[in-house]
């Protein structure tokens, strides 16, 4: 089952989308914290929003064309070799 999983094109990317979701789970952790400070928790919130926010918009607030979205380097050099193997696969 893992191997159908992974051999899907799709949900192999998620998976190089790493740092992105290591960002949202270390927020979530902090906001499950029952002693948590709530200046903190904004503080960890903010930094969060602006970390995603770089990613996908331009210094002056306008989206990111979609091939500029960073998505991380291992996300980029995996996408590159699905698509070789697309376009070496169109040629056969």
């Amino acid at each position: 089952m893992i191997h159908s999983v992974l051999s899907d094109d799709a949900n192999h990317f998620f998976f190089f989308l790493k740092p992105v979701v290591e960002e949202a789970e270390k927020t979530s952790e902090y906001f499950q914290s029952e002693s948590a400070d709530p200046c903190e928790m904004l503080e960890k919130l903010t930094d969060f929003h602006s970390a995603l926010t770089l990613r996908i918009k331009t210094s002056s607030g306008q989206n990111r064309p979609l091939e500029n979205v960073d998505f991380g380097i291992r996300f980029k050099i995996e996408l590159s070799k699905c698509l070789n193997k697309y376009a070496a696969s169109s040629f056969n």
